[in-house]
């Protein structure tokens, strides 16, 4: 029962740290000590830092978003309202985008790799590099809102996160399966290795001069 009414105010209270990098931090308080702000996580009595910089804003319960992010236009900083949807985009990407063809094609190209054996290695990074190189093109499928899918600030942010997904997929995708063809065509060489021992040690020593 308690724990019930304390997952309930922590849940009221809670604020929200917007990363730079769409990513988003819940916590039940926050506050600036230097350079750095110090939170609390909901349920955690330790607390965690991160830098001023890497913030964007933070939303506190009563509505309040206060910006850190403080742009310098006259160096060609893109302004406030412009970043709010390059950040949303971020967000978006994170949220709502999976690339699991990327996925797919990992695994087939690591899968492929394998009788390459060591050679093989460089094979799935290469494909990640590739799959890298190729900006996603159906992120309107896969948005909050479509309407914001005609804002460039927002398909920068949506973008750019979209890529780094597509590309993490390949490359775990493409040496998960690596590694494990790489051990099935090690159990199934020694198995051979046997069967042709199994045979006739002389004919094993064809195979094995």
């Amino acid at each position: 029962f308690s724990v019930s009414i304390l997952l309930s105010v922590s849940s009221f209270g809670q604020s929200t740290i917007n990363l730079l990098n769409g990513k988003q931090i819940k916590v039940d308080s926050v506050k600036k000590v230097g350079d750095r702000f110090v939170y609390y996580k909901p349920l955690k009595l330790k607390p965690k830092s991160i830098k001023k910089d890497d913030i964007f804003s933070i939303n506190y319960p009563d509505g309040v978003e206060d910006f850190i992010f403080l742009p310098d236009t006259a160096n060609g900083d893109i302004n406030i309202y412009q970043m709010q949807f390059m950040i949303r985009g971020e967000q978006d990407a994170r949220k709502y985008y999976h690339a699991p063809t990327a996925t797919i094609v990992g695994v087939l190209v690591g899968a492929g790799s394998g009788p390459f054996a060591y050679y093989g290695i460089i094979v799935p990074a290469l494909n990640g590099v590739a799959t890298g190189l190729h900006q996603p093109h159906d992120y309107k499928r896969h948005v909050s809102d479509t309407v914001l899918t005609n804002n460039q600030f927002y398909i920068s942010g949506y973008r750019s996160i979209a890529r780094k997904k597509k590309v993490n997929n390949a490359l775990l995708g493409g040496y998960i399966s690596l590694t494990g063809s790489l051990f099935t065509l090690g159990f199934f060489s020694v198995q051979l290795e046997k069967f042709f021992y199994n045979i006739h040690p002389w004919f094993y020593k064809l195979q094995h001069p």
